[in-house]
């Protein structure tokens, strides 16, 4: 069977999402794996997933809840990090968060199912500032923007939108 990894962020409603698929990928025979903050261990580990840390946590001060969403998009040491953290889980499948834009835009060797948990419509519009935020902080820095959210989310093998 195969070995599915998601990647994932501690953002609350994706995350039941992210683990329901898990869990049920894993009731069919299949090895799953969740990349995600420390926060998340215990949830994902609870529900019989293997877990690696990767990720940022969020912050306790609502107020920091701005800069912390600009880091879940567009995270440099994440990205860094993502390489290493694959060689060792060594998946056959990756299922990313469509927040994630750093892990979007990774380059990767196996194939790529973008995961979003609500209606694509209406998330389209709420999530861009979020990455247009991300992309003025890196200009900043000098580094090349992220794609837009629609570009993005279809530019791999697969967008599963898991709505209702």
């Amino acid at each position: 069977m195969a070995h599915f990894t998601f990647i994932t962020w501690d953002g609350g409603g994706n995350v039941s999402v992210a683990l329901g698929i898990g869990v049920e990928l894993l009731g069919r025979g299949h090895q799953v794996s969740v990349l995600g903050p420390e926060s998340l261990r215990p949830s994902i580990t609870d529900a019989g997933l293997g877990f690696k840390a990767l990720g940022v946590s969020p912050p306790t001060d609502p107020v920091a809840r701005s800069a912390y969403l600009v880091e879940i998009v567009g995270s440099t040491s994440l990205s860094a990090q993502l390489p290493t953290a694959l060689a060792e889980i060594q998946p056959d499948v990756l299922v990313i968060d469509c927040n994630l834009s750093w892990a979007l835009e990774a380059r990767t060797f196996v194939p790529v199912a973008v995961l979003v948990r609500t209606a694509l419509g209406l998330y389209l519009p709420v999530w861009q500032p979020v990455i247009d935020a991300a992309n003025e902080h890196r200009h900043a820095v000098g580094l090349p923007p992220f794609s837009a959210a629609d570009t993005a989310w279809g530019s791999r093998q697969a967008l599963l939108v898991a709505s209702l």
